[in-house]
């Protein structure tokens, strides 16, 4: 009888302000592994995640993620000075894994520069259209379509004559081991990975299909490029670069010849200075104002 009375009560109180409104969502801070706030979520009383945002350092936000009913991700607001920048839109068919996403890209005026719709299929994308505003009432279309093997481990692309663009290969957990670019018809770049997603070396071909040149990365404790070393066809070493860091950031590049001698520097200072150097090691030309670094070994 008590619950019948309040539930009156609550009636006629929502009749007398004409209408009851909707809860305020909650808001709670979204943590990542190591337990730091990398996001704002916005839950609903039952509990259920409505939307989230990201911010910067001045507080404005720069990210915001919209869920469904389901949970599902709904739309993907990005922006800048306080102005839409970007938005992806998911749409879902009625079997999980089968949905379609639209990504467009808006310039600081508000027009749309390209848009990107894309349809996957048990979670793997299989087919793609790109359309970039060239100019007024112009635009430039291309379509792209991808399939796998029977394990899901490789990916090629096909471009709408037919001709393949790319080809990924990946291991049995999704982890990317090469990627070869074909989409230009004078050349082709082939990237492998490592087991930290670095890339470890870069092939470039030639039209004919034949290794030109390559590059090799290697990296510190820390996952940062502290040498690139180039090879020709025959596996000789060119040419290799050193990375000098300063509070994390890199501080200069130097590169020597195959004999270990110093044949150029980019030092990168706040007048962003570059010295080339002569045979004897002596700088030779400088642009913008010259700030001296030892360079490693040197």
């Amino acid at each position: 009888m008590k619950k019948i009375i309040s539930v009156l009560l609550l009636a006629v109180l929502c009749a007398s302000l004409f209408s009851c409104a909707a809860p305020e969502p909650v808001a709670m801070d979204i943590l990542d592994g190591d337990g730091n706030a990398v996001a704002t979520g916005y839950y609903d009383e039952d509990g259920k995640l409505l939307y989230e945002e990201k911010v910067n350092s001045k507080g404005e936000v720069i990210k915001k993620t919209t869920y469904d009913s389901e949970g599902r991700v709904e739309k993907v607001e990005e922006f800048m000075n306080g102005s839409v920048s970007g938005e992806t839109v998911y749409t879902y068919g009625d079997s999980a894994g089968y949905y379609s996403t639209k990504q467009t890209v808006f310039n600081n005026k508000g027009v749309v520069v390209n848009v990107k719709e894309s349809v996957y299929e048990q979670d793997l994308i299989v087919s793609q259209k790109r359309t970039f505003a060239v100019s007024d009432g112009v635009n430039d279309v291309e379509d792209s379509y991808f399939s796998y093997n029977d394990d899901g481990t490789v990916l090629e692309t096909v471009n709408s004559n037919g001709r393949k663009v790319r080809e990924k290969l990946t291991d049995g957990n999704g982890v990317l081991l090469t990627d070869h670019d074909f989409s230009s018809e004078e050349s082709s770049f082939k990237t492998y990975y490592n087991e930290g997603d670095k890339i470890a070396k870069t092939d470039t071909y030639n039209a004919a299909g034949e290794l030109v040149i390559s590059l090799v990365y290697t990296y510190d404790e820390n996952g940062k490029t502290v040498m690139t070393e180039s090879y020709n066809k025959a596996g000789t070493r060119m040419d290799y670069s050193k990375y000098v860091y300063e509070n994390d950031k890199i501080r200069a590049i130097y590169k020597y010849n195959d004999e270990d001698g110093l044949v150029g520097a980019d030092e990168i200072d706040t007048i962003n200075s570059t010295i080339m150097y002569d045979d004897e090691g002596k700088a030779t030309v400088h642009k913008g104002v010259y700030v001296p670094i030892k360079a490693q070994g040197q």
